[in-house]
Formats: C-alpha cells, sequence, structure tokens
C-alpha cells in the first residue's frame, strides 16, 4: 500500500465555467466523485504511474522538459508538472496508482 493519498474532487458548476475566465462570480460546487492518486515519493526525478481506469504505463522526468503531447491519460500528469514546475521547484519524483 502507498504512503500517501490525494483525492481531488471534481467541481460542478451549473452556470458555465466560462463565467469564471471571465472573472466573474461562479457557483461552482465540489461532488463526491473525483481522482484519487496513492503514490510514495522516490529518491530520483522520475514520475511513475499505472491507473485502475485507463489503460497504459505512464513514465517519464520531471526534470526534463515535456512539450509534446503524446495522446494518453499521461498529458494530464505531464500537464499536472508543468503547472506546478511555474511554482514550486520540483526534485523528487512519485510512483503512484490513480483511479478515477
Amino acid at each position: 500500500m502507498a504512503n500517501y493519498h490525494i483525492f481531488s474532487p471534481y467541481r460542478v458548476c451549473p452556470l458555465g465555467a466560462h463565467v469564471d475566465h471571465q472573472h466573474g462570480l461562479v457557483t461552482g460546487f465540489a461532488i463526491d466523485k473525483g481522482v484519487d492518486l496513492h503514490f510514495d515519493i522516490r529518491e530520483d526525478s522520475q514520475v511513475i504511474l499505472d491507473s485502475e481506469t485507463f489503460t497504459g504505463h505512464v513514465a517519464f522526468d520531471i526534470a526534463t522538459p515535456t512539450l509534446v503531447k503524446q495522446g494518453n491519460w499521461g498529458d494530464y500528469a505531464r500537464g499536472a508538472k508543468f503547472a506546478l514546475q511555474k511554482r514550486f521547484k520540483l526534485e523528487k519524483g512519485i510512483e503512484g496508482t490513480i483511479k478515477t
């Protein structure tokens, strides 16, 4: 069993998410469905993920730029890496399983 667990709930916005992009008021709320990630921290900079929902194994290095979409569910994980690197210095990778 993995040592760490993160749950990110899906959000619902009955007025449409485009309202938020226009800096307007949004009445969005979280629901009890979402994305679960069970993981362990690695000593190197590799991210290794499997999914209980989607096929395929995802592996990439956080120290290497990822600029090209690969056309699989791993693009979301690489996108999260890209966003996190804008605010944080990422040094260690993770190994885990994701479930939606």
